[in-house]
């Protein structure tokens, strides 16, 4: 979601995403998702097209030293471990499995 983000304030016009994670990109084909995140960077996708933006994804193997896959694989690891929490950007279902486990800490307590 990020990458294409940037790439819509880029004066570019053809841009490659690099993925390491097959899943995502398999749900990006899928013009049915249900996710929210998916929908969403599937919408932009269609309007960087429509402004003549030419956005390529391409799976990268993770964890084989690709200097700018662990750059961003570090930069998210930061981000995931830091106190604030970008609420537009959570899906419902990592928001409820956040919930269950605070609840069960809870409990233990």
């Amino acid at each position: 979601w990020q990458a294409l983000l940037y790439s819509s304030f880029q004066e570019g016009r053809g841009f490659l995403i690099a993925c390491d994670n097959v899943s995502v990109l398999v749900s990006l084909r899928n013009l049915f998702s249900r996710d929210p995140l998916i929908q969403r960077i599937q919408a932009l996708y269609k309007d960087l097209s429509e402004m003549d933006k030419r956005i390529v994804f391409a799976w990268v193997p993770g964890h084989v030293g690709i200097e700018g896959n662990e750059s961003a694989d570090t930069a998210a690891k930061q981000a995931a471990g830091g106190d604030r929490i970008d609420v537009s950007e959570l899906r419902h279902v990592d928001l409820k499995m956040a919930l269950r486990a605070a609840v069960g800490d809870l409990k233990r307590w």
